[in-house]
């Protein structure tokens, strides 16, 4: 199987690379609410990209938003029923690329 052309292969099975790098990145780090520019500098995604496939997510449940100071903090909603099978999609992601690193 080819490799992926950055780490992890989550877009293979959610279509767009900003939309997985997203989702891993909440995934990751569930306790962080990050905000937007903080967001796009992590996954290093363009604002406007960035907060459509946001407002998407959003729009859908997946993700949750709550204003604060004049900013926009974006978490994971864990109650969606999607979002335990995203965060294990994303785990067995990570294990395939640990162990195709691997030297054998």
């Amino acid at each position: 199987m080819a490799r992926p052309p950055y780490p992890g292969r989550l877009h293979y099975f959610i279509g767009s690379k900003t939309r997985a790098l997203l989702i891993e990145r909440l995934v990751k780090h569930p306790r962080h609410e990050p905000y937007l520019r903080e967001l796009g500098r992590d996954i290093r995604a363009g604002l406007g990209v960035l907060h459509r496939e946001l407002q998407e997510l959003e729009r859908i449940g997946l993700v949750r938003s709550s204003a604060r100071g004049g900013a926009r903090y974006y978490s994971l909603d864990m109650g969606h029923p999607l979002a335990q099978p995203l965060c294990d999609l994303v785990a067995e992601c990570e294990r395939l690329d640990a162990f195709e690193r691997t030297p054998r």
